[in-house]
């Protein structure tokens, strides 16, 4: 070893310098660690030897077709069921009826509970295999009591009726030949038709809205007061002028004038 200071050569285990006095300062020198040990190398993989290029996939062998199935014609037909000896009683009657034999029971397991037996063979309610021809078919009678069984009624044609022309004071006429209603506003009451609804123009209202009655009967003009506000007054020009009471009827001659409030109107 030697000294620090200067370097002089000093013994082993010496204190101090003997040249320059300097205290022997001894390092402890550290050991070095010893090297790990290098990890041995990985064996590399073994490398697959290429597939040669030309290689192809071996093909997926085909599936065999299925057999066709035989036409439907070729199938051969089921055995048919035996009909049940019960079911083949029960379809006797219809089978006799089919056949001319017996006519057909629509009940041939009985009637149902709360029914009315019914007389087939009253001609009034007889089949339609039973009837024969035109003249072969029976001859209802008329019955008795029973208004949907009597003869019909012939109704007669209705008259024709009688063609009458009011002629109105305000320079107006009207044409009539059946029934009708009079007034500024005829409307009827619900249930009434009548042919014909005549309205006068009064601008100082003193006509009803619906103000009189009128109609036919055996050929002459009639006419009721509709219980109007100012009344009805027929003036014959040969008899004295009758106020009319209303609701009740009042035959007209042709040639007769009607005052109704402020108008009037004359028959013709």
């Amino acid at each position: 070893m030697s000294c620090a200071f200067c370097s002089t050569a000093l013994p082993t285990g010496a204190l101090f310098c003997g040249e320059c006095g300097h205290a022997v300062v001894q390092r402890a020198s550290r050991p070095e660690a010893p090297e790990a040990p290098e990890a041995p190398e990985a064996p590399q993989a073994a490398v697959a030897p290429h597939a040669p290029h030309a290689a192809k996939t071996p093909e997926t062998p085909e599936t065999p077709e299925t057999p066709e199935t035989p036409h439907a014609a070729e199938t051969p037909e089921a055995p048919e069921t035996p009909e049940a000896p019960e079911a083949a009683e029960a379809d006797a009657p219809a089978a006799r009826a089919m056949a001319g034999t017996a006519p057909l029971d629509p009940f041939p397991w009985g009637l149902p509970a709360g029914s009315v037996e019914i007389d087939l063979e009253s001609p009034i309610l007889a089949r339609p295999w039973q009837l024969g021809s035109a003249d072969e078919a029976p001859v209802i009678p008329a019955g008795k009591g029973n208004p949907d069984l009597e003869q019909t009624r012939i109704v007669g044609s209705k008259p024709v009726a009688a063609r009458f022309v009011l002629q109105f004071s305000t320079g107006e006429s009207v044409a009539l030949s059946g029934t009708g209603i009079l007034g500024r506003n005829p409307t009827p009451e619900p249930g009434e038709f009548f042919d014909t609804l005549v309205t006068i123009v009064d601008p100082g209202r003193s006509v009803s809205k619906t103000h009189l009655e009128f109609g036919q009967e055996a050929g002459s003009f009639w006419l009721s007061d509709r219980y109007s506000g100012n009344g009805t007054v027929v003036r014959d020009p040969e008899l004295a002028p009758v106020r009319c009471e209303a609701g009740k009827r009042y035959f007209v001659l042709r040639g007769s004038r009607v005052d109704i409030g402020e108008q009037f109107f004359v028959v013709s």
